[in-house]
């Protein structure tokens, strides 16, 4: 049964067939979907195992003495130079100096944690803070640096400006935004899987288990148990769209291979990205693969951004392969759109012009250009943790329509110069249109695109990326830390993604279905005013669950616990013994 045979089967139930009424319709979905998900949370073992993975990251911390931080200086033209940046450290010697630490700036280390030592005499104290973003950054007529921008800024006057050793770690590991009930946990290794045993939070901390990377132990993770949740706000207000003017620039002319036609969009915010190995599957940019998908480029006039049409889709379809570590729930929807061919070559398509919240003005990290009295003189300034807020923009497209009327005279196609013009699009004619949003971009805001992104045709949306309403991740902590990268496989019932489409099928076994339908008849009826036939929709709903529950579920009584969900998870076989064998201890 589909999204359809369920409204079928419930209006029939209903005596009622409102066919012709959107809302109606519109109503009825919401109250499925409502349904869909109550049925996971209380039947779990009724939806289909999935299985996710996520990878650890070894602490990255320098062998040598000379190889510290300190806090960045503003970047002046004037009589002040010691004006400095609580916001940003950077190292102290020559970025990729032989044999000193080599920092990540393919946005890996974004959203981990940093430990930072102040010395005062014989005392070291160590100071926690966790980074935004990482860059490489060559000052004019000077040497590159390694910089990071911190979320907490770091009070210099009175714990001083460095140089201080420090050491970037990830204490949390992040499920996905989906994950319901896990079922067990795995660590992946030269070919062998070793089982995790699930401890309690309280255990862990008693056991000093969540203690400082710096004196806790390090080694292959044979424990793991829960840890705070988190969750990336989100934007409020929707895009705003219009149609690009033809005649500005070649920015603002639909291009293709995408055809033209009714679009509606939506953006999350989002932070950080997983492991190298867990990327989206589908080639956005129509010309070829990203040669840049590791989004290390720091060029902010070619990687990243928009000026160019030639290189700004291609890298905005780039950034997008990695999954976000923290992505936010979505923004309202914009209104919709509709660009059309014009029939004549020479004059283009507009394309859709998409003006996105500043959000690295919200958040302080647009501050460029200003003037700073100097008492005998006055002074211009760049902060050095422009445009490094860490939070970037993913942008998600709806089609309603394509325009095929006059889709062989867009002004360029894969192997024909954007110049040339004209040229004659074959081998598409049709596209299948579900009516949801997919991910089409992952953008950054800076000076140069001033939060303007131009959907021209040139990406093409990812298809298996559907929009996903983020509640927040669910961390979890191993022990004793990774020493090296591993890969965890993740035994998991997974939220069911929301229908949306007539089409869409509902992820569960087909002896849930009646499950679905009762308890959305107990919403309708109650959005009625028939508390009575909701009550008996309740009944009936009661009386399949407890036959399904004996019959693919535990028998056990309520009052026996049960490895139902995470956080209620009991300690594994391994606590019963030392665990000494299996890492070394780290000295600081």
């Amino acid at each position: 049964m589909n999204l359809k045979d369920l409204r079928t089967a419930i209006f029939s139930q209903t005596d009622w067939a409102p066919t012709q009424s959107t809302e109606a319709i519109t109503r009825l979905n919401g109250f499925i979907n409502r349904a869909y998900n109550d049925v996971c949370l209380e039947a779990p073992f009724l939806f289909f195992e999935s299985e996710v993975k996520f990878a650890t990251q070894k602490d990255a911390v320098s062998a040598q003495a000379s190889d510290t931080i300190s806090v960045s200086v503003l970047d002046v033209t004037g009589p002040v130079t010691d004006d400095f940046n609580p916001w940003v450290f950077e190292q102290d010697i020559t970025a990729d100096t032989p044999g000193y630490l080599v920092w990540a700036i393919d946005r890996s280390w974004d959203g981990r944690l940093v430990e930072i030592e102040v010395k005062d005499g014989s005392k070291t104290t160590t100071y926690r803070n966790q980074i935004r973003a990482v860059w490489k950054y060559t000052p004019e007529g000077g040497t590159p640096r390694y910089r990071f921008s911190v979320v907490t800024p770091w009070p210099y006057e009175a714990l001083g400006t460095g140089p201080f050793k420090y050491r970037v770690y990830t204490e949390h590991y992040y499920l996905p935004e989906d994950v319901v009930q896990v079922r067990s946990m795995r660590l992946f290794k030269e070919n062998r899987n070793w089982p995790l045993g699930i401890m309690g939070q309280e255990e862990a901390e008693n056991y000093s288990f969540a203690d400082s990377p710096a004196v806790t132990s390090h080694g292959l993770p044979r424990s793991v148990f829960r840890r705070p949740h988190f969750q990336l706000p989100g934007p409020s207000v929707a895009p705003t769209v219009a149609l690009g003017s033809v005649e500005a620039s070649p920015t603002e002319v639909w291009l293709g291979p995408e055809p033209p036609g009714k679009f509606e969009y939506v953006i999350t915010y989002c932070w950080g990205k997983r492991d190298l190995m867990f990327r989206t599957p589908t080639m956005g940019y129509h010309l070829g693969y990203a040669d840049q998908w590791k989004n290390t480029s720091q060029d902010p006039t070619g990687s990243f951004y928009q000026e160019s049409y030639n290189v700004g889709a291609k890298e905005a379809s780039q950034n997008r392969f990695r999954e976000p570590l923290w992505e936010s729930s979505p923004s309202p929807i914009s209104a919709e759109v509709v660009t059309t061919a014009s029939g004549e070559a020479s004059v283009g398509t507009p394309s859709v012009k998409i003006t996105l919240p500043n959000i690295e003005y919200m958040q302080g990290f647009m501050t460029t250009g200003a003037q700073k009295n100097l008492g005998a003189g006055t002074s211009s300034f760049l902060r050095r943790n422009y445009r490094e807020s860490g939070w970037w923009v993913r942008i998600y497209r709806r089609r309603a329509t394509a325009d095929f009327t006059n889709y062989g005279n867009l002004k360029t196609i894969v192997g024909v110069s954007d110049s040339a013009g004209g040229a004659t699009i074959t081998g598409l004619n049709k596209l299948d249109l579900p009516t949801v949003f997919f991910l089409l971009a992952e953008t950054k805001i800076d000076d140069v695109n001033r939060g303007i992104f131009y959907d021209n045709g040139r990406i093409i949306p990812d298809y298996h990326r559907r929009l996903k309403v983020v509640h927040g991740y669910q961390a979890i902590q191993l022990y004793p830390y990774p020493d090296e990268r591993y890969e965890v496989d993740v035994r998991c019932v997974r939220r069911p993604p929301k229908l949306v489409d007539d089409e869409d099928a509902p992820l569960v076994d087909a002896v849930a279905i009646d499950l679905i339908v009762h308890r959305t008849l107990m919403f309708l009826y109650e959005n009625m005013g028939n508390p009575g036939m909701a009550q008996l929709a309740q009944s009936r709903y009661k009386e399949n669950l407890y036959t399904l529950t004996k019959r693919y579920g535990d028998l056990r009584p309520p009052a026996v616990p049960v490895l139902r969900r995470f956080g209620r998870a009991r300690a594994g076989w391994d606590q019963r013994g030392t665990m000494r064998r299996w890492w070394t201890v780290k000295t600081p």
